[in-house]
């Protein structure tokens, strides 16, 4: 054969090859959460919106197939074990909140460095997406140092104090032991109470043993976890929702995936961010009727004990901000422009922090 007809055949051959349809493939992915899924509505809502969306239009819309192996409820890995478990491959999607990687994570709990924020998760989630759609630095991060990209941002409901007293000024809280999780903990020793590390599902032993007699707990979580049994009064102290739930997947699982299913994922994924956030919503008001329904004590803060609380705290959000400036991220410029999308969603902060 000559050396012309070689090449012919080649070229032959490769077009013949590049005109041939893709060959039709199931793909198995590992999606989990450290949370459960009923009590919790961005577990809920990956396992009830997420899962069967993605599986359904990938099987509608293209020649693949996609099935899920879920492992929910720390099954695969505790709730500060989802980053790693992602970038390690053994999740190829997961769920989880940077409040678990203070230090891994720490960009993204910028919305923990600003106190008594609004109380409203669907406000919240829409400002945290347009701020870090303006500053990508925020999470792309995740994806240079840990493997993965995010894919959706959703809401904890509004936090609040339970605790197994009454309480109604910042004095009465002084020396109290009060459950947090990472970047929440200084919200508490800001009033001179004692800060404990917990999560929701250790709570429950600490409060019932005396080794605690409080926890920053959003309203809906505190229903169904049955903290009310062990601290029956629970204070609306309007610290706000946080936007502080993401879901990431392993870059190397997106590379190995065809470019239309991968487009099924991140569309499904966007869409989470609304009916996840909305199921949150739903859930603190469902919890705060179901706690008092229980027997629970609700109360609401005054406006001069949350005025105290933000003033013991005054210079705490600038000095977050800092540290932020330390990962080569301006986080002064971004906490700024966070605080005034607040205010012009109508949020009014009970203090004017100073960034500078």
């Amino acid at each position: 054969m000559s050396i012309k007809l070689g090449i012919f055949c080649a070229l032959l051959i490769f077009c013949l090859a590049a005109g041939t349809p893709t060959r039709a493939e199931t793909f198995t992915l590992r999606i989990g959460a450290g949370h459960p899924s009923a009590p919790i509505a961005y577990v809920d809502r990956m396992e009830h919106f997420f899962v069967p969306e993605v599986v359904r239009r990938v099987a509608e819309t293209t020649e693949h197939e996609v099935n899920f192996i879920q492992a929910y409820a720390g099954t695969a890995a505790k709730i500060d074990e989802i980053l790693e478990a992602v970038q390690m491959g053994l999740l190829d999607i997961g769920g989880w909140c940077p409040c678990f990687e203070p230090s891994k994570a720490f960009p993204l709990n910028i919305v923990y460095f600003l106190p008594f924020t609004t109380p409203d998760v669907r406000v919240q989630v829409r400002v945290m997406r347009q701020l870090i759609d303006e500053f990508p630095e925020l999470h792309n991060y995740l994806e240079a140092s840990y493997g993965q990209k995010l894919l959706a941002i959703s809401g904890l409901d509004n936090y609040g104090l339970g605790t197994t007293f009454a309480w109604d000024t910042t004095d009465d809280l002084a020396g109290r032991k009060l459950l947090g999780a990472g970047p929440n903990l200084p919200w508490i020793s800001g009033v001179g109470a004692i800060p404990m590390s917990s999560s929701l599902v250790t709570a429950y032993n600490q409060l019932a043993t005396g080794a605690a007699e409080g926890f920053l707990s959003l309203p809906g979580s505190f229903y169904g976890f049955r903290l009310y049994e062990q601290a029956p009064h629970y204070k609306i102290t309007n610290f706000g929702a946080m936007a502080q739930v993401i879901l990431t997947m392993n870059i190397e699982t997106r590379a190995n995936l065809p470019t239309e299913v991968v487009a099924i994922i991140d569309q499904v994924a966007r869409e989470l961010e609304v009916v996840a956030t909305d199921l949150s919503h739903k859930k603190e008001i469902s919890g705060l009727k179901k706690l008092a329904d229980a027997g629970a004590v609700i109360t609401e803060i005054s406006p001069a004990a949350q005025t105290d609380w933000a003033r013991a705290m005054i210079d705490w959000p600038n000095d977050r901000t800092q540290a932020i400036n330390d990962f080569g991220i301006d986080g002064t410029t971004i906490m700024r422009r966070y605080i005034v999308l607040l205010e012009q969603a109508g949020h009014k902060f009970p203090v004017s922090y100073p960034i500078k």
